[in-house]
């Protein structure tokens, strides 16, 4: 949940709160289940917004952000300077997490600092799509190639979402159709950019069809780095 509230003129505070209600998490001293973030923000313009954000996993590290960020109608940016500290992950809780959150283990992760720059296109409450690239010179990830497992400095990231929101304009059941798609990359030589087909990248991505007048069937698509893609099929009943 997040509260949010203007403290003077045109600046506001706002504090969010995450937790994972999942009770078949096992292994929660490497795995952090609930995070609390404040944050700050004042409204030069629509277009020039300077903001901070401080982040922590409980129990676990935390980190902080800093830039500006704004927009017009369907068109929006952030750039920022983010610092990540030890034991802690800034997109922890993105569209990726209940796939991959078994595997995580934050305990002696090192800290690192580095800028990101993103993109956002809102078209008509229906679809948003959102690019994003990040570089932290300090960071060391292990990263698989051809001849083995590699520790690489200097990580760039590349990454996207896609969301079609419920398409209410269509007659009947069929407005509860919607789809999205998430894209991360760990690359460290944009000059040598391969889409998917690589062990560094993560796709994630969703179709919900309407099956009966009360039954949804979600198709889900995955594929995490050195990992099998593999496909799940969830049925949702609407009452």
């Amino acid at each position: 949940g997040r509260y949010e509230r203007r403290v003077y003129k045109g600046f506001f505070g706002g504090l969010t709160y995450l937790t994972d209600l999942d009770e078949e998490i096992e292994d929660s001293e490497k795995i952090p289940t609930s995070a609390i973030g404040v944050d700050g923000f004042y409204e030069l313009s629509r277009l020039l917004i300077p903001y901070f954000e401080y982040d922590m996993l409980l129990d676990f590290g935390n980190g902080y952000e800093t830039g500006v960020r704004g927009g017009v109608s369907f068109l929006d940016y952030k750039l920022a300077y983010r610092t990540v500290g030890e034991e802690f992950e800034p997109t922890l809780y993105d569209q990726f997490y209940e796939t991959r959150k078994s595997n995580l283990d934050l305990k002696d992760s090192k800290s690192y600092s580095g800028y990101l720059g993103q993109v956002g296109l809102h078209l008509f409450s229906l679809v948003d799509f959102q690019t994003r690239y990040e570089n932290y010179p300090e960071k060391e990830t292990e990263i698989v190639t051809e001849a083995g497992t590699e520790k690489i400095k200097g990580i760039e990231t590349v990454s996207g979402n896609l969301n079609i929101a419920e398409m209410s304009f269509l007659p009947g059941m069929w407005s509860r159709l919607q789809a999205g798609a998430s894209y991360k990359q760990i690359n460290v030589d944009l000059n040598d950019f391969e889409w998917i087909d690589t062990d560094n990248t993560s796709f994630y991505g969703y179709v919900v069809y309407p099956a009966s007048d009360s039954v949804d069937l979600k198709i889900e698509y995955v594929k995490e780095p050195g990992e099998e893609k593999y496909t799940t099929f969830r049925t949702i009943i609407r009452f």
